[in-house]
């Protein structure tokens, strides 16, 4: 709409470069938003005259030269206009945004599809093995919220798959969430493979187990010292 192009005279009047037609029309607006790089501020016009191929105008509350001078090369906007222009730069900003948003979700997408293909043509040593948001899953529940004969199943395809000539397999918690049938079954499972399934679990009913306890092997614990034992 204009622009500030000094001052004045001395008495707080300043020059302004009006891009309205005619240039006058300028003045029938009040108040002014005016930017000087530092924010939008309003004043309001209190006189205005054409004044050679611009305008001078007086403005409320701008009687000092030192703020004058801060004026010069203000950007003169309408209230409407100032308020079109803020929101144009907000849109702005949004569009950067959104564009930063999409531009990130289609990378999201693409890694996504990605991970889709690695998995589908994956050679899964266990069936219903899967990772999604809530990482690994078996039968499409998390892994910790399957059942323990499902985990135990699992663990030892996934030990013969990642090394088919080991011998041994030690379970240090599984024991305690079978039953006689089933810790018979895994037995049996992990035999057909060719392990030795080693399953810790609290008790001494089994038969031909080895049973340790305060960290000995029943029955061959060191003898006392001759102080212990006094």
């Amino acid at each position: 709409m204009g622009r500030v192009s000094g001052a004045f005279g001395v008495r707080g009047w300043l020059k302004v470069r009006s891009d309205c037609e005619p240039a006058e029309q300028l003045l029938k607006y009040s108040p002014w938003q005016m930017n000087t790089g530092t924010g939008w501020r309003s004043h309001v016009v209190v006189e205005g005259k054409v004044h050679g191929p611009g305008l001078v105008a007086k403005l409320a509350d701008i009687d000092d030269s030192d703020l004058r001078s801060q004026l010069a090369n203000a950007n003169v906007l309408i209230a409407q206009h100032a308020a079109n222009e803020a929101h144009a730069e907000q849109a702005a900003a949004v569009k950067v945004k959104r564009d930063e948003y999409e531009a990130l979700s289609a990378q999201i997408g693409d890694l996504d599809k990605k991970r889709a293909d690695l998995l589908a043509n994956a050679d899964m040593p266990v069936e219903g093995l899967d990772f999604g948001d809530d990482g690994v899953t078996l039968n499409g529940v998390p892994w910790d919220m399957a059942s323990g004969e499902e985990g135990f199943d699992a663990c030892i395809d996934i030990a013969f798959a990642l090394n088919p000539d080991a011998q041994f397999l030690l379970s240090k918690h599984g024991g305690k969430e079978l039953d006689e049938e089933n810790l018979a079954r895994v037995g049996e499972k992990a035999a057909a493979r060719g392990l030795r399934l080693i399953v810790e679990r609290p008790g001494t009913h089994d038969e031909n187990v080895i049973e340790i306890c305060d960290g000995y092997v029943r029955g061959e614990e060191p003898e006392a010292e001759q102080g212990d034992a006094a």
